[in-house]
C-alpha cells in the first residue's frame, strides 16, 4: 500500500490464516493510521491462494506472497519482512490501527532510540484493554501462572507476569511486547535476525524482546497511551490455556479451547524458556518443566 509516490518508510506485514475479512479491515485501518509512506505486505499460510485475499490485497495496493506449506508465523512474517523500509511494523490480521496511532508509535520510537521495539495497547472491539507488555516468565512466576492462570485468574503470578504497565498511560520499559502489533527500526530488525523461526507460533515475540536485551542491550517500550484494536484470539480461532487474561479483562478463563494452537504454545513455551535459560546447569530443570508441560498438554487435551 503506497501511499504516495516518495519511497516508503513503513513496512506492515501480516501473516493471514483464512483472515481475509480481518485482513481487509487492517489494511483499511492504515488509510488513517500514518502520513507516512508505507508498503503493506499479506503473507497467507492458507493452504491454497485465497482469491478473495488475493483481490482485497490488489484494492488497497499491498503484496500478496502465498505460503500453502504454512511454515508457521516466524518464518512467514521474517519473509514478508524483507525490504529496504526504515521501519517494520508487525501486525495481526485482527488488528485495526485508530487514527494516527501508527505515527504516534514511530514517533515515539524516535523519541526513545534504547528501545529496539515498540507496541501500543491492546483493546478489543468494546475498548477493554488486553494485557501487553510483560515480564519475562521467569520460574519465579511462569510456573505459577501456567499452573493457575485458567482457574485463579487473581493468582499472584499470573499478575506480576502481566505487569500492570498496560493498565495505565505512560511510556513503560517492559521485557516484551505482543505480536499482535510491533514497531521495529529496520536495523535493529536485522541485527536481531527476525522472529526465531523455530517457533511455529507463539513466544516468537517474547523471544524477540530476548533478543533485543541479550543481542543488542535495548529495551522493548509499552505506549500505553497508543490504543489499537484487537480482536484476541481471533486469528488463532480461540485462547490456548495459559494465555488467559486476569479477571476484568476481555478474555475469559473459560474460554474454549483450540487443539492446534494448545500444542503449538506448549511447545514454544518449552523452547523459550531453554532460551531464557541456556546455562548447563538448567538443564535437569527444564527437563522436569518440560515433562511438566506435556503432562499439562495431555489433561487440557483429555478435558477440552
Amino acid at each position: 500500500m503506497t501511499e504516495s509516490a516518495a519511497p516508503p518508510q513503513i513496512r506492515v506485514v501480516t501473516v493471514s490464516y483464512q483472515s481475509s475479512d480481518g485482513v481487509r479491515q487492517l489494511l483499511e485501518s492504515l488509510r488513517g493510521a500514518t502520513n507516512r509512506p508505507l508498503q503493506a505486505v499479506v503473507v497467507d499460510n492458507a493452504e491454497a491462494p485465497d482469491v478473495a485475499l488475493q483481490k482485497i490485497c490488489e484494492k488497497y495496493g499491498a503484496d500478496y506472497i502465498s505460503r500453502p506449506d504454512n511454515p508457521g508465523f516466524g518464518v512467514s512474517s521474517n519473509l514478508g519482512a524483507r525490504g529496504a523500509e526504515p521501519w517494520v511494523v508487525m501486525a495481526n490480521p485482527d488488528l485495526q490501527f485508530t487514527p494516527a496511532s501508527l505515527d504516534a508509535l514511530i514517533d515515539a520510537a524516535e523519541t526513545h532510540p534504547q528501545a529496539a521495539i515498540v507496541g501500543p495497547a491492546l483493546v478489543d472491539g468494546s475498548g477493554n484493554r488486553y494485557p501487553t507488555g510483560r515480564s519475562f516468565p521467569y520460574f519465579s512466576i511462569g510456573i505459577g501462572h501456567a499452573l493457575f492462570a485458567r482457574i485463579w485468574p487473581e493468582n499472584p503470578w499470573t499478575a506480576r507476569y502481566w505487569g500492570s504497565a498496560w493498565r495505565g498511560q505512560g511510556d513503560t520499559e517492559v521485557d516484551w511486547l505482543s505480536g499482535a502489533c510491533l514497531v521495529v527500526r529496520r536495523e535493529d530488525w536485522e541485527a536481531m535476525g527476525g522472529f526465531d523461526e523455530r517457533f511455529f507460533m507463539y513466544f516468537e515475540d517474547a523471544d524477540l524482546g530476548l533478543k533485543a536485551r541479550r543481542k543488542l542491550g535495548k529495551t522493548s517500550l509499552l505506549v500505553a497511551g497508543v490504543e489499537v484494536i484487537h480482536q484476541q484470539g481471533a486469528s488463532t480461532g480461540n485462547l490456548t490455556a495459559g494465555t488467559a487474561a486476569p479477571a476484568g479483562t476481555s478474555a475469559s478463563a473459560g474460554s474454549k479451547l483450540n487443539t492446534r494452537v494448545l500444542r503449538a504454545h506448549h511447545e514454544s513455551a518449552s523452547l523459550f524458556l531453554r532460551h531464557l535459560y541456556p546455562q548447563p546447569h538448567w538443564r535437569p530443570i527444564l527437563a522436569l518443566i518440560n515433562l511438566g508441560l506435556q503432562l499439562r498438554l495431555y489433561l487440557l487435551l483429555r478435558h477440552n
